[in-house]
Parts: C-alpha cells; sequence; structure tokens
C-alpha cells in the first residue's frame, strides 16, 4: 500500500476496495435485519485502528494516501451517507458505525482537524472529507467547548498566517463550523439562534463583516505596519470552498430566508 509505484499502488487498493464492497454485500442482510455482526464489527474495528496507528500529521503523501482511501471506503460503505457508486447504482446509508461506536475516536477525529493544516495539500483534501461524513450528531460538533473554545479561535488565529496552507486550514476549519457546528457556534460571544439555514447565513455575514472590515485598513495595517490582522486570503478560501459545492435550494427556505439570503448575496457581489 505504501509503496512509491503510483500503478502498483492503484491496482492494489483497487482490490481492497472491491473487498470492502463485497464485505457490505455479504452482512447487508445481517446488518438491516440485525443478526449476527460481531465478526464484521471486530474486523472493521482493526482495520480503523491500523490506519489511525500508521497516520501521522505530515506523513508523506505515499504512505497515507491509503489510509484516508480505506477510511473513506469504510465510511462510505457502512457509514450513514449515500454512497453512489456509479450513475445507475447507489448503496443506501447503512448508519452501521454510528449504531458500533466505530470511527468515533476522538482522537482519530482530533488527528483530521489538526491535519487540515498539513503542508501536503491532499492531505487536507482528504482529511477534510472525512470529517464531513462525520454524522451530524457526533458529539464533538454539538461540543460547544470545542467551536467555540479550540476549533473558531484556531481557524482566526490561521487566517492571520501568510502561508497558504494555513489560510486554507482557517477556510475549512470554518467550513466545517458552516455544516456542522451552527447549533452551537457562537459569534461575537452570543449563540446563534434562527433555523438552520439562518445560523449558516450569520457565519457567512460575520465572515463577510471581517473582509469589508479588513480591506478599509488594509493599506495602514498591513503595508505601513505589517500587521497580519490585515490578511483576507484565508478568509477569500472560505467562501471559495463554501461555494464550489453549494446548494440550496429555494422550495427549502421560508419566504423570510429567501430574502434574507437575496440581501446578503446582493452585499457579497
Amino acid at each position: 500500500m505504501v509503496s512509491t509505484f503510483p500503478d502498483y499502488r492503484q491496482k492494489f487498493m483497487k482490490s481492497i476496495l472491491h473487498f470492502f464492497t463485497r464485505l457490505r454485500t455479504v452482512f447487508y442482510k445481517a446488518i438491516k435485519k440485525g443478526g449476527d455482526i460481531s465478526i464484521l464489527v471486530a474486523f472493521l474495528s482493526k482495520v480503523i485502528d491500523f490506519c489511525q496507528h500508521n497516520l501521522y500529521l505530515d506523513k508523506p503523501i505515499e504512505g497515507s494516501f491509503p489510509m484516508f482511501d480505506i477510511l473513506k471506503s469504510i465510511q462510505e460503505l457502512f457509514g450513514g451517507i449515500e454512497h453512489h457508486v456509479n450513475k445507475g447504482k447507489v448503496f443506501e446509508p447503512l448508519n452501521l458505525l454510528q449504531k458500533t461506536g466505530l470511527l468515533e475516536s476522538r482522537s482519530l477525529f482530533n488527528f483530521l482537524v489538526n491535519s487540515l493544516k498539513s503542508s501536503w495539500a491532499n492531505v487536507r483534501k482528504n482529511s477534510f472529507e472525512l470529517l464531513t461524513r462525520y454524522a451530524d450528531t457526533y458529539e464533538a460538533f454539538s461540543d460547544s467547548e470545542f467551536v467555540n473554545e479550540l476549533l473558531i479561535p484556531t481557524a482566526m488565529d490561521y487566517a492571520n498566517d501568510p502561508r497558504a496552507m494555513m489560510a486554507e486550514a482557517a477556510a475549512l476549519m470554518l467550513k466545517i463550523a458552516f455544516l456542522k457546528c451552527t447549533d452551537v457556534l457562537q459569534l461575537n460571544g452570543k449563540t446563534l439562534t434562527g433555523t438552520k439555514h439562518q445560523r449558516r447565513l450569520a457565519l457567512l455575514r460575520f465572515v463577510l463583516a471581517i473582509i469589508l472590515e479588513r480591506l478599509q485598513t488594509f493599506k495602514t495595517t498591513l503595508i505601513s505596519k505589517g500587521q497580519t490582522t490585515a490578511l483576507i486570503h484565508g478568509y477569500i478560501a472560505f467562501f471559495k470552498h463554501i461555494f464550489a459545492d453549494f446548494n440550496l435550494e429555494q422550495s427549502q427556505l421560508t419566504a423570510e430566508e429567501t430574502n434574507e439570503w437575496r440581501l446578503f448575496f446582493h452585499e457579497l457581489l
């Protein structure tokens, strides 16, 4: 799996992923009907532990890619999301991971969050994809101390770092908050209220306000005084990541929410 020959590694990983697909097929009925799946759970637990123990921050991409691919496959095949195998085939969610506590390790979760600042772009990408596949009910996302005293402050600190990888880390952390954490998110010392869409909109407005403020003081703060508190590339990257896969159907919104979002996009432009 850690071969430096891409073709060999790709073929080997294809065989492993095919094996996990077959594993899902074999145990599908038992999972759905509440049968004995202890052997499957024990096996997946060992695989997850193996991947976790063989990952470390800034591990070379040749060695980390297979581990990330295996973890993503387990999430896709046994987690709580639809897995689109191809255009004509979709695997329904099994929610096995959540039911059995697999992939619930806080140490693995923290490792993935820390990996958002990896110097390897593909490690950042894979870590973010794994984090977004965690169930919305995962305990860290509703942990106010984690969200408001660790995740958001860390993102704000990284946004003041001139290095591109740190700016992207800030953007990805803010997007995690946007997608998963608005139930407990606090901005300017106040917990957000309203519907999910209104809370998300409040975070976007908060970031936009920072950008506009920094643009006003950019010349004196950064150019004249050399202070990084005028940097905006991390916040611009946040909007880039948000709108890369942004999908908001008007049917999902109330009339009030529609007007609020329309006003925001007008301000953004």
